[in-house]
Formats: structure tokens, C-alpha cells, sequence
């Protein structure tokens, strides 16, 4: 699993790079949690997200305090991922309890892997 794991994070690490150098800007950023996606009459998406970040305060000359801290964001985008944990298989029943319509191209993260589906992606991002 850790050989996996490792895999998996290099290959998540390229395909943000790839992303990167392509557009000149960060598409996806660490440590954000969806809490509301809205789908609008034009085909876009607010997503409201909660950004956890901390800020280290020094107590003393041997300690720190992590002080957690959330700030609600909201952005506007054309596409929406979704992170659907160890299961890969997405059933028509669950795009429709999300509203997707059946013409919205899904992509699993076993798919991504695959170089022709990588690059499928990036033609649509």
C-alpha cells in the first residue's frame, strides 16, 4: 500500500505541475472542503468551500500553540471535481442526486492515470 500510495501522490504531484505550467496558475489548492456546490441556468458552478489554515503562536522559548482557523470561501468555475474516495465506479444514481447532467464528461482518478484520459482531461479543464 505505501508503494501505491507513493505512486499516487507522485502521480497527483505531476498532473498539478502539468496544470500549472499550462495555464500559468494554480488550479487546486490543499486543505479546502466543499460545503455547497450550486449549478447555475448557464452551466457554471459556485462552489462554497471552507479553507482550514492554522497560525503557530510561541508560548515560551520551548513551546508553540497551533491555533486551527476556517475562513468560507466562494468561487465561480466552469467544472467541478469530485473526490469520491477508494471507489471508483460512479453509478447514474448518484449523478443525478448531484444534478449532473448525463452530457457532463466524469472522469475517475483510475481513469486520469490512463496517458489518453490524462490528456482528455486537460483538453477540457
Amino acid at each position: 500500500m505505501q508503494i501505491i500510495g507513493a505512486f499516487l501522490s507522485f502521480a497527483g504531484n505531476q498532473m498539478l505541475f502539468d496544470m500549472f505550467i499550462k495555464y500559468n496558475k494554480r488550479l487546486f489548492y490543499p486543505h479546502h472542503r466543499a460545503q455547497q456546490i450550486t449549478i447555475h441556468m448557464d452551466g457554471t458552478f459556485s462552489t462554497l468551500v471552507e479553507k482550514y489554515t492554522c497560525e503557530i503562536v510561541k508560548e515560551s522559548e520551548k513551546s508553540l500553540k497551533v491555533i486551527p482557523k476556517t475562513e468560507l470561501i466562494e468561487f465561480t468555475s466552469r467544472h467541478v471535481v469530485l473526490a469520491c474516495g477508494g471507489r471508483q465506479k460512479l453509478k447514474k444514481s448518484t449523478l443525478k442526486k448531484y444534478e449532473i447532467s448525463p452530457k457532463t464528461e466524469v472522469f475517475t482518478s483510475d481513469e486520469v492515470l490512463r496517458e489518453r484520459k490524462f490528456r482528455q482531461l486537460l483538453s477540457v479543464i
